[in-house]
């Protein structure tokens, strides 16, 4: 069996740029994160900078280990066609539920508006 390269180079870079790209920012935001909960969990909480980078540390590792998990569970328990269904269910349900309430909300700032008369007369 024989490979043929189907996409150009410069589509292979421009995919390559942007995965860079997206773990870059990722990194960045995890640091800015990291930064600002140390001073949040220092001045908030009153815990020391290595309480806090502990509570941190294990946040990370919990935050790398859950999706194996996951995965695991889903993959011997569940089966792998099913997982995907119930996802795509509950994310649609979480939604279509925001989607309520931002029309609920809509409608009950539109029932609370009232009409102010500025005194001008119209001929």
């Amino acid at each position: 069996m024989i490979l043929e390269n189907t996409g150009s180079s410069d589509e292979f870079c421009g995919i390559l740029t942007e995965y860079a790209a997206n773990e870059t920012f990722e990194k960045v935001a995890g640091v800015g994160l990291q930064a600002n909960m140390i001073l949040y969990l220092r001045n908030e909480y009153n815990l020391s900078n290595a309480s806090g980078a502990y509570i941190l540390s294990l946040w990370g590792a919990i935050s790398y280990f859950m999706p194996i998990l996951g995965a695991f569970i889903s993959d011997s328990y569940l089966g792998r066609f099913s997982v995907i269904a119930y996802g795509t269910v509950i994310s649609l349900l979480v939604s279509e539920f925001y989607i309520f309430l931002f029309l609920l909300y809509l409608f009950i700032a539109m029932i609370n508006l009232k009409i102010v008369d500025c005194g001008l007369q119209y001929q």
